[in-house]
């Protein structure tokens, strides 16, 4: 159950640090593109941990849209990069 608890922690943690990072980088694209272009990597990069913990939520045989959200993160920052 404690493992549990903490992995719906990790989860909501994860998601809002996403939802800050994309909403700062779509905010850069249409005010200031070239400081985008300089740091919009780093918002593709969060694909890795997002794979990382996708992967450890599936190992954890966690509900399916639990591990499925990370993981569609990480498809759209291999594709979107």
């Amino acid at each position: 159950m404690v493992l549990h608890a903490t992995s719906k922690l990790l989860l909501v943690a994860f998601a809002f640090l996403i939802q800050i990072a994309l909403l700062l980088n779509f905010s850069a694209r249409r005010w200031s593109p070239s400081l985008e272009r300089r740091y919009g990597w780093l918002v593709y990069a969060l694909g890795l941990p997002a794979l990382i913990l996708g992967g450890v939520f599936l190992i954890e045989h966690e509900p399916w849209n639990v591990s499925s959200s990370p993981l569609m993160f990480a498809g759209w920052a291999g594709f979107g990069y």
